[in-house]
């Protein structure tokens, strides 16, 4: 959802918008129907397995059970809200209109915006540079924080 928003902002033109970096994010976000409705129908029992649908297959089970506690912490109809809202995401024929440097991250065993949506940014926005995060998910700075800031540290530095 951050990603989208970021790109809808950097899309519009945003004033004062210097960069770009998007984590786990696509031009398009389609959601699986089984995340559909295991939300909306079984959300305390589905909740592990959206969270490992999150995260690499490799992530600690301790990081695991914190994320589903974050996720249980929510109300599922916010939840579903926010699914919707990606699934109707669609900024692909838009990309064009991008024109600050950005750096697109993406977990390599991302199963919520595969590999292909950031190598679809990264050919998309002129100028873009992809880094993939090996053993991490959608959630590449929870999994693997010291490579996701670090390889955020040198882009920024590279802007300087």
């Amino acid at each position: 959802m951050g990603g989208a928003i970021a790109l809808q902002a950097a899309i519009s033109g945003i004033r004062g918008l210097e960069a770009l970096i998007l984590a786990g994010t696509g031009a398009k976000l389609k959601v699986s129907p089984v995340i559909l409705d295991g939300i909306g129908l079984r959300f305390r029992e589905f909740a592990p397995e959206l969270v490992d649908w999150m995260m690499a297959r490799s992530t600690d089970h301790l990081l695991r059970e914190d994320l589903t506690r974050d996720v249980l912490s929510t109300r599922p109809s916010t939840f579903a809200a926010d699914f919707r809202a990606c699934d109707a995401f669609d900024v692909r024929e838009r990309l064009g209109a991008i024109s600050v440097p950005t750096l697109v991250i993406v977990g390599d065993d991302d199963r919520l915006t595969p590999l292909r949506y950031a190598e679809f940014l990264a050919m998309n926005i002129r100028g873009a540079v992809l880094k993939i995060i090996h053993d991490a998910g959608h959630v590449a700075m929870l999994e693997k924080p010291t490579e996701v800031n670090n390889v955020i540290a040198s882009f920024v530095h590279s802007l300087e």
